[in-house]
């Protein structure tokens, strides 16, 4: 088999497994903020929700509310369908003064194209773990 194929092969079978990059937020997205959040907080997972694959941990973050932060703490989620998640971003913008700017977490539809605003997606909806019952 010819070099450059066996190379063409691997490259795209790379590809096919590679993660997507959510698409960059727009300039609107963001917000200027006054600092940075603080180091995340330790959270323990509930029970393992080994009845319901649907089911994903989603981290808990800070988000920026008027002049502070304020702790979402993790849970389980079943995602929207076709959609995929994409956490806080944050950026500087030189200058004198430096500001900084930060974009809330957000969920966007998995096949939006690059540089396009993507549409938006439903919210998760919580797992319930209390309801649960093996199938």
């Amino acid at each position: 088999m010819d070099a450059r194929l066996v190379i063409a092969l691997a490259l795209a079978a790379l590809a096919c497994g590679a993660r997507r990059e959510p698409p960059r937020p727009v300039a609107d997205d963001f917000v200027e903020v006054e600092y940075p959040p603080p180091p995340a907080q330790v959270e323990e997972r509930e029970a393992e929700l080994a009845g319901r694959p649907e089911c994903v941990w989603l981290d808990g973050h800070y988000e920026w509310s008027g002049r502070r932060y304020r702790w979402t703490a993790g849970e389980w989620i079943v995602p929207p369908e076709d959609c995929a998640y994409a956490p806080f971003a944050m950026t500087w913008v030189r200058g004198n003064p430096a500001r900084l700017y930060y974009t809330p977490p957000r969920w966007y539809r998995a096949d939006a194209s690059p540089g396009a605003r993507p549409a938006p997606c439903p919210a998760p909806i919580p797992c319930q773990i209390r309801n649960l019952r093996p199938q």
